[in-house]
């Protein structure tokens, strides 16, 4: 049954009159129904950035600034897990099983189960060496991969790390055999995207030709990629 709510965009400004640091502040959320009427706006003034916004299949929608927030389809809010002021984090994960994944600047992984908005495990190797927090970006199995490493999903143990020939890689989207990964490599005066396709242990299964750079768009459910290739000037669409 198709519920009439939508959850729209995260709103910059810091309050209904914005003032001087609108332009740099992300920190009101808008719940807006299909008509786009607000059914109620969320305002953390202690944020000044927000990531994506995640949903549930039973319509409760989460999303973090300086806090997690977990609210209802109305509005209401469920639960609040506090992370502390001038925390910045990466996207956020939501696994089937209901917990929800994400980095922060505080240098912790942390899941945190949606039922009650508590930690469910959380683990050091949030930053990467310049201090950039890492990317959660996608769960294949047991295995939840924030940037080229690679942690079970269900306690945070560390698992290893991802690599093509020695070299790290990176994720990218995930289909039903495995998930595409990539690295950047100098090629004269610019850079390439390689791309290579993994099986869900990690396993080189086939890698993209060695020219220009490719960049996946989409992924069907029969395992078909629609990939793009830059080759300096243009670019060219491909199905694998």
């Amino acid at each position: 049954m198709e519920e009439d709510y939508s959850l729209v965009d995260v709103h910059v400004g810091s309050g209904a009159h914005g003032g001087p640091n609108r332009a740099s502040r992300r920190n009101k959320l808008w719940l807006l129904d299909r008509s786009g009427n607000v059914v109620r706006n969320v305002l953390d003034p202690e944020a000044h950035g927000a990531a994506t916004v995640v949903a549930d299949g039973s319509g409760n929608f989460y999303f973090v600034m300086s806090k997690v927030f977990s609210v209802t389809r109305d509005g209401a809010t469920r639960w609040v897990f506090n992370l502390g002021s001038g925390i910045s984090t990466s996207s956020m994960l939501l696994s089937p099983s209901g917990i929800l994944y994400f980095a922060a600047s505080d240098g912790y992984i942390y899941a945190l189960r949606t039922s009650d908005g508590q930690v469910h495990w959380k683990q050091g190797g949030a930053l990467r060496p310049d201090g950039i927090v890492r990317p959660v970006i996608i769960g294949v199995g047991d295995a939840l991969f924030v940037d080229d490493k690679v942690y079970r999903a269900g306690d945070g143990t560390l698992l290893g790390s991802i690599a093509v020939n020695g070299a790290p890689v990176y994720p990218g989207p995930a289909s039903a055999a495995g998930f595409v990964a990539g690295r950047f490599v100098e090629v004269g005066d610019r850079l390439q995207l390689r791309l290579h396709l993994l099986g869900k242990c990690g396993q080189l299964l086939w890698s993209f030709p060695d020219r220009d750079s490719w960049h996946v768009g989409l992924v069907g459910k029969d395992d078909a990629l629609l990939v793009r290739r830059f080759d300096g000037t243009n670019f060219w669409s491909h199905w694998y």
